[in-house]
């Protein structure tokens, strides 16, 4: 995958996506646990101002961000690779193809795989996990996977780590030293690498920053 930006007549500057059609179409199988019939077909038209193009937008903006500005982003490739099939997913879910309306049925999901996903994101939360690696190791599909969650905790897998790594911080910072802890430290350790974005997604869960917890 690679971008670029670009200035044509008028000033209308453009930017420039480009992406390998074997990995999109790989993406896509692994989120509906089967081989493709056909090759994928996007709708040509994309609406700019939808929810979910918005925020593919958004991790577009911050990867040109980092790539012009030498940020630490491109330099890792474990956080590039998964950076990269995040992107892919989020295209897939919300750019229409003909694939939509077999991704969005549901999947029955039987209650023990879903409690067997849970362990593994509860008892592996402070590793690099995707909702790929989850689905792998329970041995069903990323959609499957996807719907049960959506089903019996309302949220997406991703979602429910979240809430494990923010209650394992608040439990840190509770118990913690601030002498020698940082915020920094126990985020990190937890697995929040963008500690702007966790202070604000923890002041929204808890109704304090996570240095007031830490001064407690």
């Amino acid at each position: 995958m690679s971008t670029r930006a670009g200035a044509v007549p008028r000033g209308n500057r453009q930017l420039i996506v480009r992406l390998d059609r074997q990995s999109m179409e790989r993406q896509l199988q692994e989120a509906l646990g089967a081989p493709l019939r056909e090759p994928l077909r996007f709708d040509p038209h994309m609406e700019l101002d939808r929810p979910g193009i918005r925020s593919w937008r958004g991790m577009l903006t911050l990867l040109r961000a980092e790539m012009e500005n030498g940020g630490s982003l491109p330099t890792e490739p474990i956080v590039m690779k998964e950076f990269e099939r995040l992107l892919l997913s989020q295209l897939i879910v919300a750019q229409p193809h003909n694939y939509t309306e077999v991704l969005q049925r549901p999947v029955p999901v039987a209650p023990r795989t879903i409690r067997r996903a849970v362990e593994i994101l509860e008892h592996h939360a402070d590793e690099l996990l995707t909702v790929e690696d989850v689905a792998s190791a329970t041995g069903i599909s990323v959609r499957a996977l996807q719907d049960g969650f959506k089903k019996y905790f309302g949220t997406t897998p991703m979602g429910y780590l979240r809430e494990v790594r923010m209650k394992a911080v608040r439990t840190w910072l509770l118990d913690a030293d601030p002498s020698t802890t940082t915020v920094s430290d126990a985020a990190t350790r937890c697995g929040f690498l963008h500690l702007g974005r966790f202070s604000v997604q923890y002041r929204e869960k808890f109704g304090e920053s996570p240095s007031e917890t830490l001064r407690r």
